[in-house]
């Protein structure tokens, strides 16, 4: 169990599933009426049955026809190959412009200590020339054999020391920019106060905005790109972009925080690696579903699953959260067939339990009881705790009660108690089913 979660959450979670379809016919009476007074107190344990409630509410509609189920899943596709080539362009054109820059100031450089050179070596190779002409008698002069300039400048220097203070200007030039470059306490300094403006005006600004935390939100994306131009490429300016992107976000400046957001995303991929990107994503998009923007919600889970071309567990994960969203959208064809997704993917092994149990819900509901079978008996192959497992048998033990026979389902019962004593859920049924077999002797029936 996570630190600070209810206690009662494990105890109550089948519970919670038959409370969210208002079906609580296989469960103690005593221990509904329990759980009833539980959710009255406790926050954590209500916002875990309204999130049944979504769930349940998109997957137990009838199934969309396959045609319906495909043609989203490519529209799907399509916005998100256009989402991520449209990001690699922007990526592209931001690199070049970098390097362009880079090798035009290197050229200036080598140009400019070109020049210097030569100019120092042309006054060293006059020095010789002007001693020899001094020894020799000075010819008479003969106009005739003066040359013309041959354009250029006249003013070219005529002593060594004129050409070495002349090559000394891009050296100095470097060391004077070198010198301008914060150093780690200056960056970190700088950071520090767009991070603590955050903390001072944050909450201001997403209940209602007063002017000075505007002012204030201002003032520190100026400060976060300030430290992103002079200190380009060091993590503090990486965090930097981040605060520039969430400070715009709560400004309302919707398409100017998402520029830096892709920025930023792009800079974290390449120095950090795609794993922490796509956390990244997973946290951001986290939070928007949480603040109930559904559509940036969306928006990053895809891009998570672009993100690793849809293959593997992180893939599997960012479909169980797509579809968690598509539910809130009441799109329900697209939750249900990312919820399958996640499945054939491999999702982790909670997921997979919470999406189980959804599908074999919805497959009773629907009195499709060939699919309900087949999915519980998934459900009961996954490891877990002793609890855990203790449930999801008597799940299919359920399904088996409801589509082929009570007697049957009498044994998995008395079978998962002999190992799980404590299983509520196998008690109830167990007592229940006794009860009717009694009252069907009694009557005579067979």
């Amino acid at each position: 169990m996570a630190d600070g979660a209810c206690p009662k959450a494990q105890e109550y979670r089948d519970l919670f599933l038959d409370l969210a379809c208002e079906d609580t016919v296989a469960h103690d009476p005593a221990l509904v009426d329990e759980a009833r007074r539980h959710l009255q107190t406790c926050a954590q344990c209500r916002d875990e049955l309204a999130r049944h409630r979504r769930f349940l509410a998109a997957l137990r509609l009838p199934k969309p026809p396959e045609q319906a189920v495909a043609e989203a899943a490519e529209n799907l596709r399509s916005r998100v190959l256009a989402m991520v080539c449209a990001f690699e362009r922007r990526r592209l054109v931001r690199r070049l412009a970098t390097v362009g820059a880079g090798l035009a100031a290197a050229a200036l450089l080598t140009l400019g200590l070109t020049l210097a050179t030569g100019r120092v070596g042309g006054a060293k190779a006059d020095l010789p020339r002007q001693a020899t002409n001094a020894e020799s008698p000075t010819p008479a002069p003969r106009p005739a054999a003066k040359l013309a300039p041959t354009g250029g400048s006249t003013s070219q220097p005529t002593t060594p020391q004129a050409g070495l203070a002349n090559s000394s200007l891009a050296p100095s030039s470097h060391a004077e920019a070198q010198k301008s470059q914060p150093n780690e306490r200056d960056r970190g300094r700088m950071l520090s106060r767009v991070s603590a403006t955050m903390s001072e005006v944050g909450e201001s600004l997403r209940k209602s905005p007063t002017p000075t935390a505007i002012q204030k939100a201002q003032d520190a994306i100026r400060e976060a790109r300030e430290l992103i131009r002079i200190a380009s490429g060091t993590p503090e300016a990486r965090k930097a972009r981040y605060y520039a992107f969430r400070y715009l976000q709560l400004l309302g400046e919707a398409e100017q925080a998402e520029l830096e957001f892709e920025a930023y995303l792009g800079e974290l991929n390449v120095a950090e690696g795609t794993a922490k990107a796509c956390k990244m994503l997973e946290d951001e998009g986290l939070r928007e579903e949480r603040a109930r923007n559904l559509t940036l919600a969306q928006k990053r889970f895809e891009s998570m699953v672009a993100s690793v071309h849809g293959e593997g567990q992180v893939a599997a994960v960012a479909h169980a959260r797509l579809a968690n969203v598509y539910a809130c959208l009441q799109r329900n064809d697209l939750a249900v067939a990312e919820r399958l997704k996640a499945i054939e993917l491999g999702a982790p092994t909670a997921e997979a339990r919470d999406c189980y149990r959804y599908l074999v819900r919805t497959s009773l509901c629907n009195r499709e009881y060939r699919d309900a079978l087949r999915y519980a008996r998934a459900l009961v192959a996954l490891p877990g705790s002793r609890i855990e497992k203790a449930n999801d048998e008597a799940r299919l033990a359920m399904v088996v009660e409801s589509a082929e026979s009570p007697a049957k389902a009498l044994v998995l019962y008395r079978r998962i108690l002999e190992k799980s004593p404590d299983c509520a859920t196998a008690k109830w049924r167990l007592k229940e089913l006794e009860k009717d077999f009694e009252a069907a002797i009694l009557k005579g029936q067979p």
